[in-house]
C-alpha cells in the first residue's frame, strides 16, 4: 500500500516503455493531466542504466496507470496503487 509521501519508481527493463495515469473505469486510456512518463527506451535491456521515473504518491485516492507502448497496451498491462 502507497500513501502520500511514498515515492513509486517504475524501472524500464526492455525496450521501449512508458508509463501512464488513467481512470479505473477507462484502464488504457490516457487521463488528461495525468501521470506520463514518456517512452523510456532501454534497447539493450541493461539493468544497471535502466531508466526510471518516479511518481511520487499526493494523495490517498486509487492511482491507476498502464504501460503504454505498442501491443503492451493491447493486453491490458495494467495496475493501481491504493
Amino acid at each position: 500500500m502507497a500513501t502520500p509521501g511514498d515515492t513509486v519508481r517504475f524501472m524500464f527493463l526492455q525496450k521501449n516503455h512508458s508509463v501512464e495515469q488513467s481512470a479505473f473505469a477507462t484502464p488504457c486510456v490516457r487521463l488528461a493531466n495525468g501521470v506520463n512518463s514518456g517512452f523510456k527506451p532501454n534497447p539493450q535491456g541493461d539493468m544497471a542504466t535502466a531508466p526510471f521515473f518516479d511518481v511520487p504518491i499526493t494523495s490517498t485516492e486509487a492511482l491507476c496507470t498502464f504501460l503504454s507502448s505498442g501491443s503492451t497496451t493491447n493486453q491490458l498491462l495494467t495496475f493501481a496503487f491504493l
